[in-house]
């Protein structure tokens, strides 16, 4: 399925892409900032202030609107990421309607209740591995915003994220097929033109999205691991810091 899907990506892509909509859809995204929306976005409140609880029709719409960022990697790595993310997405926002829910905690304490916290159709199962997904994420984007470009390529700082986070619960096909999707991404100057108007003012964007999504990323981070439902991939965003080139940089 997922080689189908890639082989597809290929005229139609270009066939879209010449429409003048399109163009100018993309042309008016790409100078003011896709993240700078994307920021306002996730500005809106995701986490209650009053109990600290994840609202998740909020947290679903976020991140939903957070993927057409995956486009800027390139056409095989945002087909598997984003057909991933998108299913369990949906599986999220099944789960908060069967059972009422609107939080993360109160979704995730009803089905350990029923016992389908594990099971493969749950919202809990779901979340557990949109949270590792926007965990490498979350990790590649913020080497690329805190790293000069002349360091390492995107594929370099992709790879590292990936070693760092998701591949503890890959298989190895899955390894296999993620590390060769990473070696396939743009240079670093044309995954920036694809995101802004320059380098500079896509870094800082970026890191101020990171800003603002790591401290509701650690919500579920700290439920999952209190819970005991995350036992392979332990890394949290204050991890993150302890990497930083630039640690005075970035507040965790």
């Amino acid at each position: 399925e997922n080689a189908a899907g890639l082989r597809g990506t290929g005229c139609g892509e270009r066939e879209i892409a010449s429409r003048p909509e399109v163009r100018e859809s993309a042309r008016s995204g790409v100078e003011a900032g896709l993240f700078l929306e994307i920021n306002r976005k996730f500005t809106l409140e995701i986490v209650r202030a009053a109990d600290g609880a994840l609202l998740l029709t909020a947290f679903v719409d976020a991140v939903e609107q957070f993927l057409s960022v995956l486009d800027s990697l390139g056409a095989a790595v945002a087909e598997i990421v984003k057909m991933d993310m998108r299913q369990n997405l949906r599986k999220i926002a099944r789960a908060s309607e069967k059972y009422c829910a609107e939080s993360m905690q109160t979704l995730v304490e009803c089905e350990v209740k029923d016992g389908l916290e594990r099971d493969s159709s749950s919202g809990t199962e779901a979340l557990l591995w949109l949270k590792r997904t926007l965990q490498f994420i979350l990790r590649l984007l913020f080497r690329i915003a805190h790293e000069p470009s002349e360091t390492l390529s995107l594929s370099q700082s992709a790879l590292e994220a990936y070693d760092s986070t998701l591949r503890s619960c890959h298989n190895w096909i899955l390894v296999q097929m993620f590390h060769g999707a990473l070696l396939c991404l743009p240079s670093r100057e044309r995954f920036f033109s694809s995101l802004g108007p320059s380098e500079p003012s896509v870094r800082t964007d970026m890191a101020r999205f990171v800003l603002i999504f790591g401290p509701i990323l650690r919500v579920v981070e700290e439920h999952y691991l209190h819970a005991g439902l995350e036992q392979v991939c332990l890394i949290r965003m204050a991890d993150f810091c302890a990497s930083a080139p630039d640690p005075t940089s970035f507040a965790c």
